[in-house]
């Protein structure tokens, strides 16, 4: 049998990476043995507990914002006599594959990496080439051999994600909201949004259709049940992008969850597929939490043009509606600094936001990942260059302050750090209009950090009978 060591980061709010459990899980079944290793820091203890498990394979799953830690813990790794097979699947490697010429790593795997992580470890642990395994780009000798892409994976043949590997952790045994998916997938195009690449990138070898898939409403009801024998889950985080894109799907999962399960819940939404059924279908439960919808910004312009986001206003309200009259919680979110976005639009946003009235808000600032399409028209309009893409690793840029160069990027930016008094408190709104005209300071940090957290915490924390 091979061993398999993820490394992950360890972060403030830290949240399990479902696709490593789903990995891991894939490999167990087939004899191999997994183990998960959360590291704040490329430290020697890190090194001495990487060796004391004795790993064949060292894995990372590689976000953009974190590239440059994986390289900094891999290359410790590596220069402190560790010379295992290091990995690295995920967004960033999967969309820039060019992330295999850093010395300190041997593979990558592009896309799904379910089977081709259970090739591989097959093959070291049957000491056999793996050169050739798809989805790889094996580095050797100088050469980088990138191997063609296999069909993605049908869902309901795997098993259910391997979370105990998280649970030997405290925080995540204390912990009372855990992250669950029913689907992969999306069929829509969102500018801002990964699927443009992923369906580009899988384009030769399946169809549209086949880049959404839902798992079977029995394993998901399964899941959850057998889960939630070993832990005390105070709420069930459904993760998906949009859980209601097939409706006779949602409603009949809905179904059987309330009847058998009842444990607290909350979804994503999209607004445009919303309609009475569903939110019927919700409120029947009994046990929603909540709803969260992405509404992005106020101005159906933008949200058309620049976010290929082709949903109108009047179904916002029109689910808000819906939400509101059924007695549904839900939580919208926005984003702010946008590529070419004014202070005008920005204000729309405000507006449609106190209009809809919701439980809670997440107000965020807008990331030009690389890759984006909305990044590609960012860099055209010259409101950012590449080389200022690195930037985004550093904390500052990921939370409060925006890398575009453009007209009032600044009053865009503090409107975002003052934009939940704005909503909660629309009195304030001429004050706050001649506030975003100041320079950008420390208190409207202040301000954002404290405000948000108190919006993160009323959706996340509450519970369904504490209304």
């Amino acid at each position: 049998m091979a061993r398999v060591l993820f490394v992950q980061k360890k972060q403030l709010m830290q949240k399990e990476n479902i696709g490593i459990m789903q990995i891991s899980s894939v490999l167990k079944s087939h004899g191999h043995q997994c183990d998960l290793l959360l590291a704040e820091n490329s430290t020697a203890d890190l090194v001495r507990r990487v060796k004391s498990y004795s790993p064949d394979i060292v894995g990372f799953s590689v976000m953009t914002i974190d590239a440059e830690w994986v390289l900094e813990v891999a290359s410790l790794i590596r220069y402190k006599g560790m010379q295992r097979l290091t990995v690295a699947g995920g967004p960033h490697p999967t969309f820039f594959p060019d992330f295999l010429e850093n010395d300190c790593i041997d593979v990558i795997n592009v896309g799904e990496g379910e089977h081709a992580m259970r090739e591989l470890a097959d093959a070291m642990d049957n000491q056999k080439d793996f050169i050739n395994i798809e989805n790889l780009h094996v580095k050797r000798d100088g050469r980088i051999h990138k191997n063609r892409l296999r069909p993605l994976a049908d869902i309901n043949q795997l098993p259910f994600p391997d979370r105990d590997m998280y649970l030997k952790y405290k925080a995540f045994r204390k912990q009372k909201n855990f992250n669950f998916i029913v689907s992969r997938g999306c069929p829509y195009d969102c500018s801002f949004c990964f699927m443009h690449q992923w369906r580009a990138l899988y384009k030769s070898v399946c169809g549209k259709g086949d880049l959404v898939r839902l798992r079977e409403v029995d394993l998901c009801i399964e899941e959850i049940t057998e889960f939630s024998k070993k832990v005390d889950i105070s709420t069930v985080s459904f993760v998906d992008s949009s859980f209601n894109l097939e409706k006779e799907w949602t409603i009949a999962f809905l179904r059987a969850y309330g009847q058998t399960i009842g444990i607290p819940f909350t979804i994503n939404v999209r607004p445009n597929l919303v309609d009475e059924d569903i939110v019927k279908a919700i409120a029947d439960t009994k046990c929603c939490q909540s709803v969260r919808m992405g509404i992005e910004v106020g101005s159906e312009k933008l949200r058309h043009q620049l976010l290929r986001k082709k949903i109108k206003n009047e179904q916002i309200y029109r689910a808000a509606e819906l939400l509101r009259r059924h007695g549904i919680r839900f939580v919208v979110f926005t984003m702010y600094g946008l590529p070419g976005e004014t202070l005008e639009d920005a204000l729309e946003t405000i507006e449609m936001a106190r209009k809809l009235k919701p439980f809670s808000l997440s107000v965020q600032l807008f990331h030009p990942y690389p890759g984006l399409d909305i990044t590609r028209h960012a860099i055209e309009k010259g409101y950012l260059r590449d080389a200022q893409l690195l930037k985004l690793a550093n904390k500052e840029y990921r939370t409060h302050k925006s890398i575009l160069k453009q007209p009032e990027i600044d009053e865009v930016v503090n409107l975002l750090k003052l934009s939940i008094l704005a909503i909660r408190l629309p009195l304030l709104l001429p004050v706050i209009r001649r506030l975003t005209k100041r320079k950008p300071n420390a208190l409207y940090d202040l301000i954002y950090m404290i405000s948000a957290y108190l919006m993160l915490r009323k959706y996340t924390v509450v519970s369904i009978f504490n209304r």
